[in-house]
């Protein structure tokens, strides 16, 4: 079959196809070794010892992987919108709909013999020695895979990753998704097939239904055809195969979730929200990936435009690697959500490996030189980016004192479980409510006792939008609140002095003063010591005495 365009010459020599490395032993040990390592980043973190609060989002995504376990291996059959209602009426921090059901089907599934907070973690662990490995394999195409490997170990170590594998999060799934994504759109331009189009669409949709942001991979088709020069693509059939996939699968979610997901927006215009994300994501690219990382790349990019007008174009791989490069920018400059250094993982795959190429190739490793010159170089430069930062190990995620709490609260329960209804209340932001929640959700007793509530005070005490914007308080009086909190059967109340004075609602105080009056019938039953980060305080745990 005749290629179907002109050859690509890359504008950076590209290195002979690797002889070595291609079989799947080699990258299972590979996978092996960075698993390990992965593991060994969070005993350093103390990831495994700490509460689900190193990010608002983290207890979301834990306690949703959780619900969705439930129904998979408790309730198939029940209508899913029913059971996921009623979790969320006991364990209000279900987040299925403002995020899609990717990651939490997967993590449900995995979650489906030890449903523990450190099984979830463990497929953190899982998923970043995936990508590792892929970031690999991809290599392997640009550069010798020993160079290949180095930048899929470095890949693991960037600063904004070791702090994601501390969390159960789904951006690290997300990030394996868009680079086997882009790994396939390579294939497809090297040997244009309906299978490889069919395998790119299946796994675009998979990013998408990971994180919505994965919407960046449409654009990675085009993109790649044009950096490729690669136009009469355009022209076959097989290729308009690649969105049957998304259509079929991804858009009904995207359709259905809108009116949950617009709630998440800042609404800001685009040109504003593209000034914000300039200064924002510039100042993140450097605090965590380095100067020298920035100079680079864009030293790279430059040497790749040049070449692309002077009709040198880039290889395959190398096509497709700009393409989600310059894709993830795109989203993340012009779609005004909320800004978030976590925004950046995607990029740092395609970054090293661009990058790692750029250097061997400059380096004229590949033009009768010892080729280990231009791999030191390339690895060298990359690593000293990345410990200059100040970044190079995060510091712990050191998140305690909300299972405590839970533990003391469960300690009082009565030993038939749901002889009444019962709620406990937790007074904190996002974070802290989320830790407890995550705490209640996975303790044994709690889940067997389906009348136990856990209620939040931003859902309580006041009413405010997904962003925290427009407050307003729900009681105008502590006998108000009283009243609330017995009409809702609430036993213990958890008020979290962890949380900054900046960042109280004005409730906190409205809160403790009414179950501190003479009379409420309501007594301090434990003051324990929580940490969030660097962040410390109390935990003061109130018991109900009597009802009024």
């Amino acid at each position: 079959m005749s290629h179907p365009g002109p050859e690509p010459v890359s504008s950076l020599q590209t290195f002979p196809e690797p002889t070595i490395g291609r079989g799947w032993g080699v990258w299972a040990m590979t996978w092996a070794a960075l698993f390990c390592m992965a593991l060994g980043l969070q005993w350093r973190g103390g990831a495994q010892g700490s509460d689900l609060g190193g990010d608002p989002d983290e207890a979301a995504h834990a306690v949703t992987s959780l619900m969705v376990r439930d129904y998979l291996f408790q309730a198939p059959g029940q209508h899913p919108l029913r059971f996921a209602e009623k979790y969320y009426d006991r364990l209000p921090r279900v987040a299925l709909g403002h995020y899609p059901p990717g990651f939490y089907g997967l993590a449900g599934l995995w979650l489906g013999f030890k449903p523990t907070q450190g099984a979830l973690l463990m497929l953190q662990a899982v998923l970043l020695a995936a990508l590792g490995t892929a970031t690999a394999r991809v290599g392997a195409k640009l550069v010798v895979p020993w160079v290949a490997v180095g930048a899929g170990l470095l890949v693991i170590l960037a600063p904004p990753i070791q702090q994601l594998v501390l969390l159960v999060m789904s951006d690290l799934f997300l990030a394996l998704a868009c680079l086997v994504a882009t790994w396939a759109m390579a294939a497809y331009l090297e040997r244009p097939s309906k299978r490889l189009a069919l395998g790119f669409g299946f796994v675009a949709a998979l990013a998408i239904l990971i994180k919505g942001s994965g919407l960046m991979l449409a654009l990675v088709p085009p993109l790649a055809i044009a950096i490729s020069g690669q136009w009469r693509l355009v022209l076959r059939p097989s290729l308009w195969l690649a969105p049957l996939p998304v259509v079929v699968f991804a858009m009904p979610w995207q359709l259905f979730s809108y009116k949950f997901t617009k709630e998440g927006m800042s609404g800001l215009p685009v040109t504003e929200h593209f000034r914000r994300a300039f200064g924002y994501y510039g100042d993140a690219a450097s605090h965590y990936l380095g100067y020298p990382v920035l100079v680079l790349l864009g030293l790279a990019a430059l040497v790749m435009v040049i070449g692309w007008v002077r009709g040198r174009r880039p290889s395959a791989y190398e096509s497709a690697l700009w393409a989600l490069l310059f894709a993830a920018w795109v989203l993340i400059f012009t779609v005004p959500a909320g800004m978030s250094a976590r925004y950046l993982v995607p990029l740092v795959a395609p970054v090293f490996l661009l990058l790692a190429h750029s250097l061997c190739v400059w380096s004229r490793a590949a033009a009768g030189r010892p080729v280990w010159i231009g791999g030191v170089i390339g690895l060298g430069v990359l690593l000293t980016s990345l410990v200059t930062t100040g970044q190079w190990m995060p510091r712990d995620k050191n998140v305690h004192g909300y299972s405590a709490a839970v533990n003391a609260m469960v300690a009082t329960l009565p030993a038939q479980p749901d002889v009444a209804n019962d709620a406990w209340l937790v007074c904190s932001d996002a974070r802290g409510e989320g830790a407890l929640i995550a705490a209640a959700a996975f303790d044994a007793q709690v889940r067997q006792r389906p009348s136990l509530r856990v209620l939040r005070s931003t859902k309580e005490l006041a009413s405010m939008d997904w962003l925290g914007r427009d407050y307003t308080p729900a009681f105008d009086t502590e006998t108000a609140l009283l009243e609330h909190l017995t009409k809702k059967s609430v036993s213990y109340v958890v008020i979290d002095e962890g949380v900054p004075e900046a960042g109280r609602m004005p409730y906190y105080a409205q809160l403790k003063r009414a179950l501190e009056q003479s009379g409420s019938g309501w007594l301090l039953s434990h003051s324990l010591p929580v940490v969030r980060g660097r962040e410390q305080g109390k935990l003061l745990v109130y018991h109900r005495e009597h009802y009024p």
